[in-house]
């Protein structure tokens, strides 16, 4: 059943455009054995038309699982063909965005737009469920533009066969802004049968248990920017009772992480790796003290040695620092 035999409470990397690439992925994993991770969303239709930059980004390796491809599109016909490619892939579940508030997504009448068309929705689970064997799950938010409608639909897409589900905490109409309310996720999990899991604003492990409540596990998403041991530090409080924090690490404590990350960058996507590396590099020098002087550098880079040189010197530089104020 995967969902149902992950141990509890599941820890989830979320699906991030742009960010929960494979390098990223086999990182996270390499961190944290036991997370759940979610791919990138991929587009339903390139699946099947076979655009070439996604069937890549489809080429998985055992050493990702447990994981999850999400995907997205709005044709029931295309969506069932694209989770069938999906789970000959490898995939241990397909994941259908339903909360994504981006406009062009949802002018397209893709991610948050099929909230507001329920039936539609409902047949895209039902055809998805009758052509795999895979589990079938959704992410969504709260609703429109508030939560009256959030156990209805959810209701309905469980009826419709759904394995799973995912809520972030904000309604469309908020997009990011604001603060997740997490209190109807409560009771949609009060509501239905199948596993439930929060996402938004997860920061810490103090925020995990805090909103962990009578769900089945929790979704981190953009707090894992610069700070991938954030999954670690979740899941060992929640499964362990581990009070380890990532934010006692030092730039030096992070340095292997941070190289192991650009040459898995380089490996798997080669100099496209190093264009996508920078916005990481950019969030991994949060708070250090040379961050100003390095940062114009390191999202430039060129090169796997120019990366790796830079991080190595600013941990250089704040380890000098630390010394000084002994």
């Amino acid at each position: 059943m995967f969902w149902k035999d992950i141990a509890k409470p599941m820890v989830t990397l979320a699906p991030m455009d742009g960010y929960t690439d494979q390098p990223f992925r086999l990182l996270v994993r390499e961190i944290e054995p036991r997370a759940v991770l979610f791919t990138e969303f991929l587009s339903a239709d390139g699946i099947v038309y076979g655009a070439a930059p996604i069937l890549k980004d489809l080429q998985l390796e055992k050493a990702e699982s447990p994981l999850v491809v999400q995907i997205f599109g709005k044709d029931p016909e295309i969506l069932a063909k694209a989770a069938l490619y999906v789970q000959q892939c490898g995939a241990d579940a397909i994941d259908v965005n339903m909360g994504c508030p981006a406009k062009k997504v949802v002018n397209s009448l893709h991610g948050s737009a099929l909230m507001k068309n329920i039936d539609l929705a409902c047949k895209i689970v039902e055809r998805m469920k009758a052509t795999v064997d895979i589990p079938v799950s959704v992410k969504t938010r709260l609703g429109w533009e508030d939560s009256d409608q959030l156990i209805p639909f959810v209701s309905r897409l469980v009826e419709a066969g759904l394995d799973h589900i995912t809520i972030h905490g904000r309604t469309y109409a908020q997009a990011f802004k604001g603060e997740a309310d997490w209190s109807m996720i409560y009771e949609l999990k009060k509501a239905i049968p199948i596993t439930v899991m929060g996402n938004g604003d997860v920061k810490s492990y103090e925020t995990a248990r805090e909103k962990l409540g009578n769900l089945d596990g929790v979704m981190i998403g953009r707090a894992t920017f610069g700070n991938p041991w954030l999954i670690k530090e979740v899941a060992g409080h929640l499964l362990d009772g581990s009070n380890w924090s990532s934010s006692s690490m030092t730039f030096e404590e992070k340095l292997p992480v941070i190289i192991r990350h650009i040459e898995l960058s380089h490996q798997y996507k080669g100099d496209r790796g190093m264009l996508e590396i920078r916005k990481h590099l950019a969030s991994y020098v949060r708070g250090v003290h040379s961050a100003t002087h390095y940062r114009p550098q390191l999202v430039t880079v060129e090169s796997p040695k120019q990366a790796i040189d830079l991080v190595t010197d600013i941990a250089k530089k704040e380890r000098e620092l630390a010394a000084q104020l002994v």
